[in-house]
């Protein structure tokens, strides 16, 4: 699978990241990781976190890595469990709003297109910095 050139955001347009949690779901994670590169909204990051995949998915994923700087791997030493690697990518996420999937497309990342930036804020964002229309009151 090659991957799309990169991307960048225009002046005042939020930068969007996808974060992909994968074990043992190398057949899938292919799949997804397409249907991230077809989906609508240009995305500057995506992270694959894996929850230490015995089935090749390590390889595929460092070699996706290889070719196109928007994508990062990080791989736990042992199973950590879903939630410990939702928080792994959304910490190490560079995105403006971040959003989380899983290999196995039960969120089609066709949706992400689709998506508004009320979306992303109100139920999959890691708001980092405020948005025009939104205020941001954290320090």
């Amino acid at each position: 699978m090659t991957p799309a050139p990169s991307t960048s955001t225009t002046a005042g347009e939020p930068s969007i990241a996808a974060v992909v949690v994968t074990f043992n779901r190398k057949v899938l994670l292919v799949e997804c990781l397409r249907a991230l590169l077809a989906q609508t909204r240009p995305l500057q990051r995506i992270l694959v976190v894996d929850n230490a995949s015995t089935d090749g998915t390590r390889a595929l994923a460092e070699d996706i890595c290889q070719g196109d700087a928007r994508w990062r791997y990080l791989r736990f030493s042992r199973d950590f469990g879903v939630e410990t690697s939702m928080l792994a990518g959304l910490r190490a996420s560079r995105g403006d709003a971040t959003v989380v999937l899983f290999s196995d497309l039960q969120d089609p990342p066709e949706l992400i297109g689709t998506m508004s930036l009320a979306d992303f804020f109100c139920f999959l964002c890691n708001q980092k910095r405020p948005f025009n229309r939104f205020q941001n009151t954290r320090s």
